[in-house]
């Protein structure tokens, strides 16, 4: 599943296939409390929850700028031979953190 963790300063796109498991191992800091289910992948494909990762960005924000994400998942000279489009989340509200709301 993929996720959107509003409770930080900026909106972190992450994905995992056992966000509570996730939750609990993680050792990057970040809280996953308040995190958002925002879409799905198919368990163990690797590539396609990569582009599903990549595309919620692409639809939310852009790393190191708007979002928390260090990187991209993908780089932006594979998009294209990846899959990668946009369009695919639907966000509302201005800004990051708590004031927007992804579905």
């Amino acid at each position: 599943m993929l996720a959107i963790n509003l409770n930080q300063v900026s909106d972190y796109i992450g994905r995992a296939d056992n966000l509570g498991e996730r939750a609990l191992n993680a050792k990057d800091g970040r809280d996953r409390d308040g995190a958002e289910i925002v879409g799905f992948y198919k368990k163990g494909d690797t590539k396609g929850a990569r582009v599903a990762e990549q595309n919620t960005m692409n639809d939310t924000g852009v790393p190191k700028k708007t979002l928390d994400n260090k990187r991209n998942e993908i780089s932006p000279k594979k998009w294209e031979r990846e899959g990668v489009v946009t369009g695919t989340v639907i966000c509302t509200g201005m800004g990051s953190g708590k004031n927007r709301s992804c579905s």
